[in-house]
This record gives structure tokens, C-alpha cells and sequence, in this order.
């Protein structure tokens, strides 16, 4: 009997269990390791490990005692050096510990990636309270307060007044795993995030494309992500030289980008090596594209060779939005069977219940639910996103 190739995967949280269970269903032996015990992605791993995905030591002891043969993350930002790092002390496939900081590290993002036709916002890195007030007295207000690096918006802070710059920077430090926090200028504009992958071969792909809508209590933090055929604001051409000069250092793997369009210059707001979340990386780009970058990820991962890029895209529009709830306290939820049996629903979901207090969404993990629509239109997609945002009722208190 022939063995199972083992690869690990770093991080068995929600967002990470459809490529653990895309590497089970692809036959590996898989390994997950994650800081808590009853992670949802563990029972679709043969081994499972407790360890927080951050340790580098702990992953590495678990990957030589497992004899692993690959070793991948999806949706973790946190988890990218550990990937790489256990990668290069085992000498397997992976996209180095250089390539790994400059899209981990926002400092080293904005102060490395200099490509012609790509702007960046004023910026600075500031170690003390006193480094951000001037800076914020040189490029005035709204700015941006984030940590040099973390996830899922956590930290993240638009200033708009003097009032509120010590609270701000005292939270974007706190979750500052580097130390030290960015402070950049506001950028006024629409916001478009750019999904991609890159094969072993070197050759690039962007595979989707959305534009951003924010909530209105939260500006920081995404309402929506619209998957439309059309972003007559964007030179594709443009876009597409800019993604492949700046992930030319990545040998393999899925990209993310955040980038805002203002007076027709396009600025890179981020820049990162794995998925965008919220089963972007597992079910919307397959569905935009055609292609399964999480089984691209996994081959590429094995040093094998992914499936070429698709010369026919499927021409469908898509949204992932995210539910909004007035503050208070859940007396009642209905409406969610009947959005869950939509002919348009590929997939919905609340995390609510009776008695939960519910408060403006600080970061992305504090969405109250989502849910992820398709149409042949983006005429008939915006039709079903107001439809399916009236079926739910959630009654506070």
C-alpha cells in the first residue's frame, strides 16, 4: 500500500478548513495546527496539533516529527512566516523568508515595492505618540493608523480628528505584532481588491476583481465586495503589469491586493501572499474565473505543476456582503432559512444569538454574518442584494 504524500497546514480556523479539506479530498495526509482544540478545520485532518500558528519552533518540531512533504496557509496573514520559515528549515517548496516579510510587513511593503504607475499614500513608521502627532501635523486629516502587521483589519484606524489620535494609536499598537505603527495619509476614493495566483512557471494571473463598499459607522471595515464584469474605472492592462512587477519576487502562490483609484493614479493600500477571506480564495474565485487556486496552491505547494489559467472566463457577477444590524440586544432572528433557500444563494450564514450584544463592527471578525450571491448581471446582482438584505429581521432591544 502506497503511502499518503503529507502536507501540513497552518491554521485550522472557519476560513481555513475548505483548503484543509481540498487537500483531504485530494488525497493527502494532512496535518493542521491551530491554537485551539476544537478548531472547525481539525476534522478534516488526519493530525492534529494545538499550537499557536505564530510559533515557528512549535510548527517546525510538529512538521519534522510528521516528516511532511509540503506546507501551505490560505487565509491567515499571521501564519505566512511560519509557512515559510518551517518550509526553508526542512528545505521543501515554499516562497522564502524575504518574499514572506515584504508581504507581511506593511513598512517593508510601502518602502520596497516601487513600481512605475503605482502610487503610494504619504506614510510614515512611527514609534511614539509624539512621532504620529507630527505626522499628522504635516499631512493633516483623515489618516490611517495600522499596525506594521496583522489581519482581518484588526488595529486599523481612520483618524479624522486630534481627539481621537491616542486612542487610536494606542489600539493599532496593541495589535502590532512587529512593534511600531504605520501612519499614512487618507486616500479619497473607490476601493478594489485584486485576487491572483502565481504558478512555479513564473506566470501570473489575475483571477478577480471586486470593488469595496465600507459600512458607514465603520468606514475601516467592508460592507461588500462587488464581483462585477465590468470596472470601466480600472485599466486591466495597468492593473495586470503592476500585479505581475510586484509579486515578481513570489516563486508560487495566491495574492491579495487592496488598491483605491484617485484622481485616475492607482494606490496600493495592501499587498499580501495568501487568500482575501470569507471563502473568497475557495468559492468566489473559482466561480469568477473558473479556476481552483486552492488546488493550484496545494500542487504548487508539492512541486508539481498547477492547471494553466483559463483563456474563457464564466461571465457571472457576484457579491460577498456582509449583514448590518443596528447596535443593541438580539431579541429575535428570522429570515435566514428563507435567505439559505434563495436560487441565488451559494451560501449565507449569521452568527447571532438570542441575548448576544451587538455593537459597530471594529475589524473584520466582527461582522455579525455573510452572505455570497451570483447573477448573470451586475443590473440583476444589485436586484438580489437589496432582496436578500430585507428577508433577514433581527429584533433588538
Amino acid at each position: 500500500m502506497v503511502s499518503k504524500k503529507k502536507i501540513m497546514v497552518v491554521g485550522g480556523g472557519k476560513w481555513q478548513t475548505p483548503i484543509v479539506k481540498k487537500a483531504a479530498d485530494l488525497g493527502f495526509y494532512v496535518v493542521c495546527s491551530n491554537l485551539y482544540k476544537d478548531s472547525p478545520a481539525f476534522k478534516y485532518a488526519e493530525h492534529c496539533y494545538v499550537a499557536d500558528v505564530r510559533d515557528i519552533k512549535k510548527n517546525s518540531q510538529i512538521a519534522k516529527q510528521e516528516n511532511i512533504s509540503a506546507i501551505i496557509t490560505d487565509q491567515s496573514d499571521i501564519a505566512v512566516m511560519t509557512v515559510a520559515s518551517v518550509a526553508e528549515k526542512l528545505n521543501i517548496p515554499g516562497i522564502g523568508l524575504q518574499c514572506a516579510s515584504l508581504f507581511t510587513n506593511k513598512y517593508l511593503m510601502r518602502s520596497s515595492l516601487s513600481i512605475d504607475g503605482l502610487n503610494h499614500p504619504d506614510y510614515k513608521l512611527c514609534h511614539s505618540l509624539p512621532d504620529v502627532q507630527q505626522f499628522l501635523a504635516q499631512v493633516g486629516f483623515p489618516a490611517v493608523l495600522k499596525p506594521t502587521s496583522n489581519q482581518s483589519s484588526r488595529g486599523v484606524n481612520i483618524v479624522w480628528k486630534s481627539e481621537d489620535v491616542i486612542s487610536a494609536y494606542q489600539d493599532s499598537l496593541q495589535h502590532s505584532s512587529a512593534g511600531g505603527v504605520l501612519c499614512e495619509s487618507y486616500i479619497v476614493g473607490n476601493e478594489y481588491t485584486v485576487e491572483g495566483f502565481k504558478s512555479p512557471s513564473g506566470d501570473y494571473h489575475i483571477l478577480a476583481i471586486s470593488r469595496k463598499e465600507h459600512f458607514e459607522q465603520s468606514p475601516a471595515v467592508a460592507s461588500a465586495l462587488l464581483y462585477l464584469q465590468s470596472h470601466s474605472e480600472i485599466d486591466l492592462n495597468i492593473l495586470e503589469n503592476i500585479s505581475k512587477m510586484m509579486f515578481e519576487s513570489l516563486p508560487f502562490g495566491i495574492t491579495h491586493c487592496e488598491f483605491k483609484v484617485s484622481n485616475d493614479k492607482l494606490y496600493l493600500i495592501e499587498a499580501a501572499v495568501r487568500g482575501g477571506g470569507t471563502k473568497i480564495s475557495s468559492t468566489i474565485i473559482p466561480m469568477v474565473s473558473g479556476y481552483d487556486v486552492n488546488e493550484a496552491l496545494i500542487i504548487s505547494a508539492c512541486a508539481g505543476s498547477p492547471p494553466p489559467f483559463l483563456n474563457e472566463i464564466p461571465y457571472v457577477s457576484v457579491a460577498l456582503e456582509f449583514f448590518d444590524v443596528s447596535p443593541g440586544t438580539v431579541r429575535s432572528i428570522s429570515g435566514l432559512d428563507a435567505i439559505q433557500a434563495h436560487p441565488a444563494i451559494v451560501d449565507a450564514e449569521v452568527e447571532l444569538n438570542i441575548g448576544d450584544v451587538v455593537v459597530a463592527p471594529k475589524d473584520d471578525r466582527s461582522r455579525i454574518g455573510y452572505f455570497i450571491i451570483k447573477a448573470d448581471t451586475d443590473i440583476k446582482l444589485n436586484e438580489i442584494r437589496q432582496e436578500i438584505k430585507s428577508m433577514l429581521k433581527i429584533e433588538m432591544g
